[in-house]
């Protein structure tokens, strides 16, 4: 008897308990820390009118996909060899805005990379390329496929 006033007891108390974490994260509570400044797709299509900033592509199908007029490809999964492609046309001291397909958490290894190499004005556009062309900016064309 003793035994069973125990396991209901228990029992009960386990299901009136209330839950520590939440089982889906919110995003208001929980940011990633990139280390440098998160803008919005608003904010850098001014930003690529003035000319000044260079974009740059993280997303591993960047070469198949429609683009930010005049970015670079540097990609996680072939870092080095991109960025020697590129080497000769970036400075250290470039703006650089990154920008992938929105999960800030794809960008950040090829952030950190360039961080690591030493470029330092470095700036990340949370939203994918369709967010900057329904921020007003525009698009270079997906390559076409070849049979």
């Amino acid at each position: 008897l003793l035994l069973a006033v125990s396991l209901v007891l228990a029992a009960a108390s386990w299901v009136m308990r209330v839950p520590r974490l939440p089982l889906k994260a919110d995003i208001e509570l929980y940011q990633l820390d990139l280390g440098v400044p998160v803008i919005l797709p608003e904010q850098a299509v001014p930003l690529f009118e003035a000319g000044v900033h260079v974009f740059v592509d993280t997303r591993a199908d960047a070469l198949e996909r429609a683009t930010v007029p005049g970015c670079f490809v540097i990609r996680q999964d072939s870092f080095d060899a991109d960025l020697r492609d590129v080497f000769d046309f970036l400075t250290h001291d470039d703006p650089l805005i990154l920008y992938g397909d929105g999960n800030l958490q794809l960008i950040a290894p090829v952030l950190e990379r360039l961080k690591d190499r030493g470029y330092t004005d470095l700036q990340v556009m949370r939203g994918s390329p369709e967010a900057f062309r329904n921020a007003g900016g525009e698009l270079s064309p997906a390559p076409e496929a070849t049979p």
